[in-house]
């Protein structure tokens, strides 16, 4: 059995953090947006609402599911047409909205892998330094700019040979993954948490001291600052630091000490101490010309000031959506030369400004995402920001001082604004005392039980024979037990109706 040092980790977010799992949402398909809040469709909920076995039913339906609840009074906590709803308006010009990855259960969680990426991206601009690299044009894939148009060049594997001096410097070739030093890492998914704690922010691109034009705009679900993540554990696995035959292979993978993993944590404080000196030069320099981004560069500034202690055990990390091409790559290595960054912008043409109008010394990357609070308002913190607390097998977390000042710097001013109140809730319609056409949406009448099976209940409908038309309530919109006898009233109200060949079947809910 392989042995493994165990941690438990507790992150908190500290800025909007987002993880997609690929998909965008469409506005009036996927959601609706009411009350300041998006709507989220339960798509095989708003089907049974209607009557799909009629071709002639299925000819009329609405093109899009919006048009399908066409009572306001749905979009209430509960309301079996939505799978959550979560405060926030969309503003991206094409209606979109970025998913959080989620469960089978609409919960989102923060997956391991994330997680473990920006541990590697860590890691590995500290072992450029260990191991003495350099930043060096034979080692991409990027031919001589007067041969760019006769190549074509993958940038996700621009990186491949300084990943493989890295991580597994004694792969056989195409074995790169079978030696990879970050396989003795194993990090977990956090447990999930219920869909209400997301919000809907708003991202725009910051570029050159001004804001990018509006469709430019993104708009994603997010963890909120302030909210804790659990039951994440890490482990590594310490076979190969041992003796013996497990020493002597620790060797032959060439990863160099053992130790080194051991002390990720430090390697992470470092880096994020890195990232912040190098996000505060950025926004030093755009503050000269700009008062948008004060937010985040107070920010930065104040969590530089807050030095943690190398025997603290924990640490900032960036990671998820918006954290940028620097927050992603060895950043700082690679801009250690001047004549390679331009080499390598032209080369793998990044950024359409950049590719175009680069010169040696120039800002790289010009350009951040961050939320917008408001057209007039200072833009938002950085996206991706959590504090990574570490416990040692079953130990407990400690909560340190640091940690406490780094969580109120995020949180104070990072309170999201409330939602516009909703508006006033119309007055229910009275009771219609008898019908002489089948009932409509919202219509409310006194039904006559004449047949209960377990919670659902059939009903005569006042002035209608029930070979034209009768009244049901399925058991999600029976919110009592109680059991009724024939002839017994209850007070309904119409939510949909479906023609089953020359009788109306109209579905209600239990008012009383």
């Amino acid at each position: 059995m392989p042995d493994y040092k165990t941690y438990r980790l507790k992150i908190t977010v500290l800025t909007p953090l987002h993880i997609g799992n690929g998909r965008e949402m469409l506005r009036d398909y996927d959601f609706a947006e009411r009350h300041g809040e998006i709507w989220r469709f339960d798509e095989n909920a708003l089907l049974e609402t209607q009557n799909i076995d009629d071709p002639k039913v299925v000819e009329q339906l609405a093109p899009k599911p919006a048009d399908l609840v066409t009572d306001d009074r749905e979009y209430r906590d509960g309301s079996p047409l939505f799978r959550y709803h979560i405060p926030g308006k969309a503003i991206s010009t094409d209606g979109r909205v970025r998913e959080f990855i989620k469960d089978v259960y609409d919960r989102p969680y923060l997956p391991g892998s994330s997680l473990k990426g920006a541990l590697r991206t860590a890691i590995g601009w500290w072992e450029w330094e260990q191991k003495g690299l350099q930043p060096e044009l034979d080692k991409v894939s990027i031919p001589p700019r007067h041969q760019g148009e006769k190549h074509k060049f993958d940038r996700k594997k621009a990186a491949n040979r300084y990943e493989q001096d890295i991580f597994f410097p004694s792969a056989p070739s195409g074995k790169g993954p079978n030696y990879d030093l970050m396989r003795a890492l194993h990090v977990s998914d956090s447990q999930p948490v219920e869909p209400r704690k997301m919000q809907i922010v708003n991202v725009v691109v910051y570029r050159n001291w001004s804001v990018e034009r509006a469709d430019k705009i993104s708009s994603i679900e997010t963890l909120p600052a302030g909210l804790a993540l659990d039951g994440i554990t890490f482990k590594i696995d310490t076979r190969l630091f041992g003796v013996g035959e497990q020493a002597a292979q620790w060797q032959k993978l060439n990863f160099g000490a053992p130790k080194r993993l051991m002390e990720w944590v430090k390697i992470c404080q470092r880096y994020a101490r890195q990232r912040i000196e190098t996000e505060i030069e950025y926004y030093t320099r755009q503050a000269k010309n700009s008062s948008k981004i004060s937010n985040a560069l107070n920010l930065y500034r104040r969590w530089q000031s807050l030095q943690v202690a190398e025997n603290d055990p924990a640490f900032l990390l960036q990671l998820g959506w918006g954290t940028g091409w620097d927050g992603k790559t060895f950043d700082s290595r690679l801009r250690e030369d001047d004549y390679f960054m331009l080499e390598i912008i032209k080369g793998f043409n990044l950024g359409t400004h950049h590719s175009r109008d680069y010169q040696n010394g120039d800002e790289f990357p010009m350009s951040r995402r961050l939320p917008q609070k408001g057209t007039d308002a200072p833009l938002g913190y950085p996206l991706g920001w959590v504090l990574v607390n570490v416990a040692e097998g079953d130990a407990d977390f400690v909560e340190t001082d640091w940690q406490k000042r780094v969580l109120e710097t995020a949180i104070k001013t990072e309170t999201p604004a409330p939602a516009p109140k909703p508006a006033p809730k119309p007055q229910p319609k009275p009771l219609i005392a008898t019908f002489t056409d089948v009932p409509n949406i919202g219509d409310r009448f006194k039904g006559e039980v004449f047949n209960q099976e377990g919670r659902a209940l059939d009903l005569f409908i006042p002035g209608l024979d029930d070979t034209i038309a009768y009244a049901h309530i399925s058991p999600e919109n029976n919110d009592t037990s109680k059991r009724y006898k024939e002839g017994d009233i209850v007070v309904c109200e119409v939510i949909g109706k479906n023609q089953v060949g020359k009788v109306w079947k109209v579905e209600c809910r239990r008012i009383s």
